[in-house]
Order: structure tokens, then C-alpha cells, then sequence
């Protein structure tokens, strides 16, 4: 005869519930849940309206920047239109000063210094 072989079984062994280490999920619903979730949803909703009124200032702000933008370009344009403008009557009051330097040029100018100097050879 032969021996007979037993064979171990593997058992998984689950250990026993225990109410301090395993959390569950209560089908329960406190007053302290229902509070709790109405002062989220008010916390929530006064967070949005008070993100809506700085959305709405930053838009005011924005145009009044834009606003404020553009009167100082047409400023500037306004005076680098008249620099140039200032720019050109000084260049033409010099045009004139010298058109007359150069025909009086005579009267300003000794006449010994109309002639080159001649070289001695």
C-alpha cells in the first residue's frame, strides 16, 4: 500500500471587523451633515458673487486705463507735431540767415579775404 499524500489546502484567512480600524459609509444623515453642506454652499456662493464684482472692477478699471491710453497718444501726436512744426520755422529762419550772410557777403567780409593768397615761387 501506498502512503496516503494529504494536501494542504490554502485558506485566505479575512480578519475579523473591527470598528476602530475600517472605515464604512453610514446611509445616516445628521443634522451636523446637513450643516455642514448648507455653510459650504453659502461659503461658495458668496465667493462667486464676490469674484463676479472684482471681474466687473477690473473690467471698469481696464477701459478706464485704455481711456487714459489714448488721450496721452493723441497728447504726444499733438506735440511731436508741433516740435516738428517748431523744427521748421527754425530751420527756415536759417535758410534766411544764411541766404542773407551769403549775399551780403561783401559787406561782412574784407575784401582781402575774397582773394586766395597767391604763392610765392
Amino acid at each position: 500500500m501506498m502512503p496516503k499524500i494529504e494536501e494542504e489546502e490554502d485558506e485566505i484567512t479575512y480578519p475579523k471587523f473591527n470598528r476602530r480600524t475600517h472605515w464604512h459609509i453610514s446611509k445616516e444623515v445628521t443634522w451636523g451633515h446637513i450643516l455642514t453642506t448648507i455653510t459650504l454652499l453659502l461659503t461658495v456662493a458668496a465667493l462667486w458673487g464676490d469674484l463676479d464684482d472684482r471681474v466687473d472692477l477690473n473690467t471698469i478699471e481696464r477701459m478706464h486705463n485704455r481711456e487714459l491710453i489714448d488721450e496721452n497718444k493723441e497728447a504726444a501726436m499733438a506735440s511731436r507735431l508741433e516740435m516738428r512744426q517748431e523744427f521748421r520755422n527754425v530751420n527756415d529762419k536759417l535758410d534766411r540767415l544764411i541766404e542773407r550772410v551769403l549775399i551780403n557777403y561783401d559787406r561782412f567780409i574784407p575784401r582781402e579775404l575774397h582773394e586766395r593768397p597767391h604763392k610765392k615761387q
